[in-house]
């Protein structure tokens, strides 16, 4: 009967072991089977840029208070979204612009950021305009997906969310980025 009872116990605490080690390992993907990812289109009348920077890195400067990215010399790939709303000339202070970057490995061929994996990648997200909550902001919560689709491009799934001073920041993209020379 002890016998039975110890090889129980035994069987339950490797069974729990298991589980809790899968569960230290696993990554928070927040697009694939995921209902909510509706990529935003990227429409053509405004001004896009989606690139990545082969040789680079990201570094992250304290300004005062704010904390602003630089896209520097390096050995990493520096992927950068850049939109800037097109606005009419005569309005004073209209502009608009929403700049999302962050870094990988040179070497990899795909990727899932989230998590903690988030900040080691240096992800920002830059509100820029004459308004509340202009800045960059870290971005703390959702994932960023990579996958190469060719020699100079990548394909890229972001569900993200920063988080400013009074409100949240999201984006939800599905796009192909390309590497600039």
């Amino acid at each position: 009967m002890n016998r039975t009872v110890l090889v129980f116990i035994i069987s339950l605490s490797v069974a729990g072991c298991g589980k809790h080690l899968s569960q230290l390992t696993a990554v928070d993907d927040c697009i694939t089977n995921n209902p909510e990812f509706i990529p935003a289109t990227v429409p053509t009348t405004d001004n896009y840029s989606l690139v990545i920077h082969e040789n680079a890195s990201l570094d992250l400067f304290q300004n005062g208070d704010e904390l602003v990215p630089q896209i520097e010399n390096g050995n990493k790939l520096v992927f950068e979204y850049l939109y800037k709303k097109s606005v009419n000339p005569m309005m004073v202070d209209a502009g608009y612009t929403e700049h999302i970057l962050f870094e990988i490995d040179a070497l990899s061929k795909s990727f899932l950021l989230s998590g903690s994996a988030l900040e080691a990648a240096k992800a920002m997200y830059g509100n820029l305009c004459f308004c509340i909550d202009a800045g960059y902001y870290p971005i703390k919560s959702g994932c960023i997906k990579g996958k190469k689709s060719g020699k100079n491009s990548w394909e890229i799934e972001m569900n993200i969310k920063a988080f400013g001073n009074t409100r949240e920041f999201s984006k939800m993209l599905s796009e192909k980025f390309v590497i600039v020379k």
